[in-house]
């Protein structure tokens, strides 16, 4: 947990563990609470393995995204967190990137 303490901070425990500093870190508290007129500003790609251990969050980051119509790529493919599975889908995430620079 050490290593996570600079971008999450002092850790607590039960609710108190939710302060301004957690949340302004926090993706799923960001996209909830992201203004009408800002939710084309930034293009999401989500690619996740179905043996990822992080599938949990991923899917439900896509259904507040989903629920609140906000653009974006998901993708469930074969495969955990692996550098193998990362690698697998590089070139369809810079693709996706790619789009933006002209």
């Amino acid at each position: 947990m050490r290593r996570y303490k600079t971008a999450l901070g002092n850790f607590k425990d039960g609710e108190k563990r939710i302060t301004d500093f957690w949340n302004s870190n926090s993706i799923l508290y960001l996209v909830n609470n992201l203004k009408d007129d800002q939710k084309g500003e930034v293009r999401f790609y989500i690619d996740i393995g179905d043996d990822d251990h992080l599938y949990k969050g991923n899917s439900t980051l896509h259904t507040i995204m989903r629920d609140r119509k906000i653009v974006h790529e998901y993708r469930v493919r074969d495969g955990g967190h692996t550098w193998e599975y990362f690698s697998s889908g590089l070139e369809d995430a810079l693709e996706f990137i790619s789009l933006d620079f002209k």
